[in-house]
């Protein structure tokens, strides 16, 4: 009897976040202590490698949160975060050192995350330097290539970051997360704040930029028509908690919780059809 070849294992997820949460102590007074606020409670997802999560949620609901302990900016309480295997929050700061590289973050407020005197060659190769990776040669190398594909002019390489506009800034900090070759990156509110055009260029590009490089995108934002473009599941939080998962076509035409409704009708369009997103 001729044995049947068994099918392929399926690869596990790049991340799986695991019953994360994330408890705050709000200033006191002398007369009153401070109050918890539980900011984030029992979080659990994945993200496939290559794949993007879109994360939802209106002001306050944790997603910041959730998106600060995933790149160890924050410690978690209570939980795990498994990336490639490894429980990063479980690790110290020497010991996550090795795993900053993959995983890179992407903020809402570009200017912040850079030295407005630093020239965009110096912000883009910081990274490196910090790293230890590559000769100058090589530093320089990677600088024009992360330029390239943010895209940005190689010629911009000695303009000071505060010469740049909004849009050109947050190419700028894509392209310094990007010469790290990073597995991850974690984008909290990217586009927020940012013209139509300039959304829909720097959408445009983050999904090119997936395609060439099979990166992962946690995408987090309050507008979940944006992530019905850009992910391949959507997750919704209210509260610290998350409410409804599911694939993107499905949140969109079909939602099932008061708060993913919400979110829908602030955008003040019809729901979406279905197979909508990617």
């Amino acid at each position: 009897m001729n044995s049947q070849p068994s099918a392929p294992a399926t690869p596990p997820p790049l991340l799986r976040v695991q019953e994360l949460a994330k408890t705050y102590i709000r200033r006191g007074s002398f007369t009153q202590p401070g109050a918890r606020v539980q900011a984030v409670k029992g979080v659990s997802f994945s993200i496939e490698a290559g794949s993007t999560l879109g994360l939802a949620g209106s002001s306050g609901c944790g997603k910041s949160t959730v998106a600060r302990c995933i790149g160890r900016i924050e410690r978690p309480d209570e939980g795990k975060i498994l990336f490639d295997g490894h429980n990063l929050a479980a690790l110290s700061f020497r010991e996550l050192r090795p795993f900053r590289p993959a995983i890179q973050m992407v903020f809402q407020d570009a200017a912040t995350a850079m030295n407005p005197s630093f020239s965009a060659a110096d912000i883009i190769a910081e990274p490196l330097l910090i790293q230890g990776i590559g000769t100058a040669e090589e530093r320089a190398g990677r600088v024009r290539q992360a330029m390239q594909e943010a895209g940005l002019p190689a010629e911009w390489s000695g303009r000071a970051a505060h010469d740049f506009s909004g849009g050109q800034r947050q190419r700028l900090t894509l392209a310094r997360a990007l010469v790290l070759k990073p597995k991850l990156l974690v984008l909290d509110e990217p586009l927020t704040g940012l013209d139509v055009s300039t959304r829909a260029q720097i959408a445009n590009l983050l999904l090119a930029v997936q395609a060439a490089h099979g990166i992962a995108y946690l995408f987090i934002s309050h507008d979940l028509f944006l992530l019905g473009h850009l992910a391949d599941r959507i997750a919704v939080m209210s509260e610290g908690q998350l409410v409804e998962e599911g694939p993107t076509s499905q949140i969109m035409a079909r939602p099932q919780h008061a708060e993913t409704r919400k979110l829908l009708a602030a955008s003040g369009r019809q729901l979406a059809p279905a197979g909508a997103g990617r």
